[in-house]
């Protein structure tokens, strides 16, 4: 790949393409060798310098910054996420509704009418903050501790 783009390189740029060319003509010494094949005809390949093929770090920040620029500009036109769906895993700031026989919590959706709100979920054998009543987690995750709205 490398000797590749050299080629490239040097056939893209007319100068050093003349200079190739002037090179081949006079017979001096550049990096081409000479190879003979079957029709008795001397053709000749080009053999790169041993120079390594450059990085092209200005496209990639160029493409970096365009990318980042549309992640902000998609960012700032898209409205905010959407409530997460109700998925039974209480967590902390789910809301919940509170079934008094069994002494669980269950999730419920925060926009619309609910009985309390998660504020830290401890093991079963932990105690709630002060001002928390402590309530089974219907998953079996431990003890929500809410505040009763």
């Amino acid at each position: 790949m490398a000797a590749i783009n050299e080629a490239w390189s040097v056939l893209s740029d007319p100068a050093r393409r003349a200079r190739y060319d002037a090179d081949l003509r006079v017979g001096a010494d550049v990096p081409v060798s000479r190879v003979r094949d079957d029709r008795s005809t001397t053709s000749y390949v080009y053999v790169p310098s041993a120079t390594p093929a450059r990085f092209p770090w200005r496209f990639v920040l160029f493409l970096v910054v365009i990318a980042t620029a549309a992640i902000l500009v998609l960012g700032a036109l898209t409205n905010g996420s959407e409530p997460a769906p109700i998925d039974n895993l209480v967590q902390v700031g789910s809301c919940v509704d509170i079934d008094d026989a069994r002494g669980e919590a269950f999730e419920v959706p925060c926009d619309g009418l609910h009985e309390a709100e998660v504020k830290e979920i401890v093991p079963f054998d932990g105690v709630c903050s002060t001002g928390l009543i402590g309530y089974r987690d219907r998953q079996g995750m431990g003890k929500v501790c809410v505040v009763v709205r």
